[in-house]
């Protein structure tokens, strides 16, 4: 898995014929807002714009947090919390609300 400290090069990875402007126009936002954003933010992007992005690519966002450094690797392999784990969370919250 490639690291992208450049997010426009991650976003021209994401597809052969990916650009900042195709994929502006994929997410509703004006090529000159998303190329200004970049400009000003050292080519990194938001969260928001990362996800975004990759779900009008069909990818996992996941996994594109992690391609662009937004989320370390290791969180690819959390598992959602068992019934009884929220359950058990929820006993807690509600102990320390009646302990206020």
């Amino acid at each position: 898995m490639n690291i992208y400290e450049d997010h426009s090069a991650w976003i021209k990875s994401l597809a052969a014929d990916s650009t900042i402007t195709g994929t502006a126009e994929m997410i509703n936002v004006a090529p000159s807002t998303l190329t200004r954003y970049l400009k000003r933010n050292n080519n990194k992007l938001s969260a928001d714009y990362i996800i975004r992005i990759s779900l009008a690519y069909g990818k996992d966002p996941l996994l594109s947090l992690v391609e662009t450094g937004k989320v370390p690797p290791e969180y690819m392999d959390a598992k959602p919390p068992t019934a009884e784990e929220k359950k058990q969370l929820l006993r807690e919250m509600f102990e320390a609300l009646d302990n206020q």
